[in-house]
């Protein structure tokens, strides 16, 4: 599979590393509406016209969109935006992303978020893990997060004295003198927080497959930080985490015994994790000598993550090791090992990156002999100012991957584009 895409689009954004999961949509709009950091209300609009080929077919592309996002000391309060796609290969063919979310903190003690992200016949990237499937894909995300209390660690720990005291009938203790409180940990001590994603792929008009998924953390902190190249690295601690992934025809339990994320070693960002993950699929086989049924995949595997990431405002690196076991939406069960690595180098009138990845996956499938299979590549992007708003960028991804075919068999596939871009917002 070849696709060589010209793209003129509607400011040089941050060059941020691939999304692992991103969709050819994605990273098309990820050109112009990269994260923000910063803190307050941001705008921006744009405007696509692309030519080339895709999957060996002349392809045309018209496409448009926007955000409006007003980001706080928390999280991004509201969020909105959305892209349209018209194309033209062997006929027209509309693609549409949409994306919402609001986020409310409930008398300074609580934070609940809600959301719904809708993509409609996107597809996939090369360099993504094996979730969605090969071609065209409709998908729909509800989300929901509550994170009971959340409040700075010195408040929570002087109110927990109190109450033990009050529970035994004891005169309470002095408050936290500010020297006290200054010499603790200046993060957020986080109790309970719980979050929901409820998933759909579409097809022909109706609901094809639906993945529900829980997680909750019974104890955290979390501290804000930013990096010196302007991206957010909170530091975080999650303890006994713990959720699970359900379809129709199997499920996926795991669990965090301890999670680490961007944990400040020097100039390294250290994220680090480990737990176990039991995930199964398929129709239940009779019960076994101690009456136990299970079904016709059920695997338990480790679940790690171990990742390093340095760089400042003239170079940025990162390499990230992962293996994990889930159940699929389609109802397979995927036993991931992964390791990807990125740099970013902006200059003056130039921003070069590089991704790439390299996974071993094993894909069981119920009543199918197990695929064992070995992908991977590189990402090239670079991004070149030329005047005013005006700038070029050219985008090559060579990968062995699953969606470079319509089967489990993964092959070779080449994704490349030039664009010519500008953007307003602010």
């Amino acid at each position: 599979m070849h696709r060589l895409v010209v793209v003129v689009l509607a400011n040089l954004p941050a060059v941020a590393f691939a999304d692992p999961e991103a969709t050819l949509e994605q990273e098309a709009r990820a050109l112009v509406l990269p994260a923000e950091a910063a803190h307050g209300f941001h705008a921006a609009a744009f405007a696509q016209l692309a030519s080339g080929t895709t999957d060996r077919a002349a392809e045309s592309t018209l496409g448009a969109g926007g955000e409006l996002r007003y980001t706080g000391d928390l999280c991004d309060y509201v969020r909105v935006g959305g892209q349209g796609r018209l194309s033209h290969r062997d006929g027209a063919h509309a693609s549409a992303e949409q994306w919402a979310s609001a986020c409310l903190p409930i008398f300074g003690i609580s934070v609940m978020d809600v959301g719904h992200h809708l993509e409609w016949d996107v597809r996939p990237s090369l360099l993504a893990p094996l979730q969605l499937r090969a071609g065209t894909n409709r998908h729909e995300t509800v989300t929901y997060r509550w994170q009971l209390l959340r409040a700075p660690l010195a408040n929570v720990l002087d109110g927990a004295v109190r109450g033990e005291a009050a529970k035994e009938d004891l005169a309470p203790p002095p408050p936290m003198t500010a020297e006290e409180k200054a010499a603790l940990p200046q993060g957020d001590a986080v109790v309970f927080d719980v979050r929901v994603e409820h998933e759909a792929l579409w097809g022909a008009g109706r609901m094809l497959v639906v993945r529900d998924r829980a997680e909750a953390v019974p104890f955290g902190y979390i501290r804000r930080h930013a990096a010196a190249w302007g991206e957010a690295r909170d530091f975080s601690v999650e303890i006994g985490s713990g959720g699970g992934d359900f379809v129709e025809r199997g499920a996926t339990i795991h669990v965090w015994f301890l999670r680490l994320e961007n944990l400040e070693l020097g100039p390294l960002y250290a994220t680090g994790g480990l737990g176990i993950a039991s995930a199964d699929a398929g129709a239940f086989l009779p019960p076994d000598a101690h009456g136990i049924a299970r079904r016709q995949v059920d695997v338990t595997r480790p679940r790690a993550e171990l990742a390093l990431e340095t760089g400042g405002t003239k170079i940025h690196g990162h390499v990230r090791a992962t293996h994990d076991a889930a159940v699929m939406p389609d109802g397979y069960v995927t036993v991931d090992a992964r390791i990807t690595a990125g740099l970013a180098v902006p200059m003056r009138d130039l921003v070069l990156r590089l991704d790439g990845a390299i996974a071993r996956t094993d894909v069981l499938v119920p009543e199918v002999r197990a695929i064992r299979a070995v992908t991977g590549g590189g990402s090239l992007a670079l991004a070149r100012h030329l005047t005013g708003n005006l700038d070029a960028t050219l985008q090559l991804d060579v990968a062995r991957s699953f969606y470079a075919t319509d089967t489990f068999a993964p092959r070779w596939g080449v994704d490349a584009f030039a664009a010519v871009q500008a953007k307003v917002g602010r």
